[in-house]
């Protein structure tokens, strides 16, 4: 019997091995089954500009089955500007000609080399990918609605948020996240060979933003280069059109665009009406999937000992890359993949630069949380001057498509980084819209709004809680007084009222006033549902229950009762009977208990971070006695 190892193992080389026999691949074509030693050929790509030219190839030689079901073809290239830079990144997909034959692309070169020896990547493999452009398939992120499996087990939200925040900080990705997997790497006469990957530039970012990126894309396999203000547009020429695109032409991929860009460059192998194949290994390795392909700018080549690299800026976007496989991406021209706009607006007397920043941020589910968060930062630090005490008051907008918003307010005061809780806070409600098992939620448009405050506002400690009476009837006014102690000061009284329902039944009730932190908790023991969410409308309810501002307190009336949850809908005022029939009968994943029946619920604005909590408890009868 065959191991179950082994069988995946061997299904995985199924599944990248090529499917075609060279037989099947057009005459203009020539696999790496008829390629010799000794053989010359012509190379294209771009050097600058627009304009392709070409470059002399000598095969060295074939090293077969150097990938998975895969030859791979080791080339000199000879030409003036390789001669001086190597073979650099961005040349990826660069196609090789042999006696007006095509027999692949340029993908693979020797770190810390100037040698301009190369491996290219055979036609016969790319071909494969060619054969499954424009193919319907689940892009990866492109989840279909699970309430069909609603109610069956609740997620796991704490684990995956974890897990993604580890990566979105840059750290080593858990392999939960199925990310880019290493390719196999051949050992080399000054290193090891590796793919070109496709360069991803970074142009507009400030040293903060892009250490951060650089820390994500890291996580995923990918580099990122500085390319500064020429990345985003500054080119010589920049104005000049776009001529079309052939093979050789160098192909832009932007994941985001406007006040701040990012954006990867290859090149074009081989253009067929409105198809297209390149670069000669992937880009994401996501197999079926969406990203924005673009026509690019090649500024020149940038000279460095470990590889050398294009300085690109990329053009007009022209279609869709939907496949990004092993071999090589694929792609269409056409329609885009959606964008979605993010408006950031700085404002405050701290706001050295008050403004209003825009950005165009590619619409995927893995990478559209991070591209916000970048891009505020961004805003943030192009306006305020990070140092010293800061207090942010910042809220955000979040519309979906249909019609819902996400609307929060987040505060912050401390001596740095007080960007950090909005940023933090944005990112766990993208998670959870995009993130969850059950539906992938249509983001349309994200507003941002920041205003900066010289100066720090100090803590002060929620240290009690006393209310005027113990005895109240239906429909009173209770009045409270909640006791505080500011920081290096003395302590003092904060009023607060709260009107009991004219329906209250008469017995024993408790108040209880708590600061953000702690009201998740509550949140989470009261009404548990959200917090273990079996639904879409749940994940709706948890982004509404988390994250809340530091400056601002809940006041809650509890009736202290225990309480059956089942679904995430409670069932109280349900005859005990009934609800020990509901214990005893439903899946114990679908049913929860909470403890006290929430009546009344209010937020309260303080004008200082506040931390603590506190309870009175009050006594409601029908009657009162003078």
């Amino acid at each position: 019997m065959m191991r179950p190892l082994f069988t995946l193992l061997l299904l995985a080389v199924l599944m990248v091995a090529p499917r075609g026999a060279a037989a099947d691949l057009p005459p203009e074509f020539m696999p790496s089954s008829e390629v010799r030693v000794g053989m010359v050929g012509e190379g294209r790509t771009v050097f600058h500009g627009f304009e392709v030219e070409s470059f002399k190839v000598t095969i060295l030689g074939v090293e077969h089955n150097a990938m998975p079901g895969s030859n791979l073809i080791i080339a000199r290239l000879e030409g003036p500007m390789l001669e001086q830079h190597g073979v650099v990144a961005g040349m990826s997909g660069s196609p090789v000609f042999i006696d007006g034959r095509l027999i692949g692309a340029v993908a693979y070169g020797w770190s810390f080399s100037y040698n301009p020896i190369c491996g290219i990547t055979p036609i016969e493999s790319m071909w494969t990918v060619w054969e499954n452009i424009g193919r319907p398939g689940v892009s990866k992120g492109k989840r279909p609605d699970a309430s069909r499996i609603a109610g069956v087990a609740a997620w796991d939200w704490e684990r995956d948020w974890t897990a993604f925040a580890t990566l979105i900080e840059g750290r080593a990705a858990p392999e939960s996240l199925a990310l880019r997997p290493r390719l196999p790497a051949l050992a080399g006469v000054e290193g090891e060979l590796r793919p070109l990957w496709a360069p991803l530039f970074v142009s507009g970012a400030s040293p903060r933003v892009e250490q951060r990126l650089r820390g994500f894309l890291a996580a995923r396999g990918m580099e990122l280069i500085g390319a500064g203000p020429m990345g985003s547009g500054g080119g010589a020429g920049n104005d000049q059109p776009a001529p079309p695109i052939e093979a050789g032409s160098a192909l832009g991929v932007p994941l985001m665009t406007g006040d701040m860009t990012l954006s990867g460059v290859g090149t074009v192998t081989w253009r067929e009406g409105d198809r297209l194949i390149g670069f000669g290994h992937p880009m994401f390795f996501d197999g079926a999937s969406a990203v924005p392909m673009s026509a690019a700018w090649i500024i020149g080549f940038m000279q460095s000992y470990q590889h050398s690299f294009k300085l690109s800026e990329v053009r007009e976007i022209v279609g869709t890359i939907d496949q990004d496989r092993l071999f090589a991406i694929g792609g269409r021209f056409g329609d885009s993949p959606p964008y979605i706009p993010l408006r950031v607006r700085i404002a405050g007397e701290a706001a050295g630069i008050p403004r209003e920043y825009n950005f165009r941020c590619w619409k995927n589910p893995d990478y559209l949380p991070f591209l916000s968060l970048v891009a505020i930062e961004q805003a943030y630090s192009g306006s305020v001057a990070e140092g010293g005490e800061m207090t942010l008051e910042a809220s955000y907008d979040i519309e979906l498509a249909d019609g819902r918003r996400i609307r929060k307010r987040n505060f912050s005061s401390a001596q740095a980084q007080v960007i950090t809780p909005t940023l933090r806070s944005l990112m766990f409600d993208m998670f959870a819209l995009l993130g969850n098992p059950f539906r992938e939620a249509d983001i349309v448009s994200v507003d941002v709004t920041l205003e900066a405050r010289s100066g720090m506002l100090r803590q002060q400690g929620l240290v009690g809680l006393t209310a005027t009476h113990s005895h109240y009837r239906p429909g009173d006014t209770v009045q409270l007084e909640a006791r505080l102690l500011p920081w290096r000061g003395p302590e003092f009284t904060h009023p607060i009222q709260l009107e009991l329902p004219a329906d209250i039944a008469p017995g024993s009730y408790v108040i209880h006033l708590t600061d953000a932190a702690a009201a998740q908790q509550v949140e989470r023991t009261n009404a548990p549902g959200p917090f273990a969410p079996r639904t879409y409308e749940d994940v709706l309810d948890l982004v509404d229950v988390v994250d809340l501002p530091a400056d601002e307190l809940r006041l809650y009336l509890f009736e202290p009762a225990h309480d059956l949850v089942l679904q995430g809908k409670s069932l109280a005022g349900m005859p005990g009977s009934m609800q020990a029939l509901v214990r005893g009968t439903a899946l114990p994943q679908v049913q929860q208990q909470a403890v006290g029946r929430r009546l009344d619920r209010r937020l309260l604005r303080m004008d200082a971070p506040t931390y603590g909590a506190a309870t009175v408890t009050i006594e409601v009868a029908a009657h009162i006695n003078n």
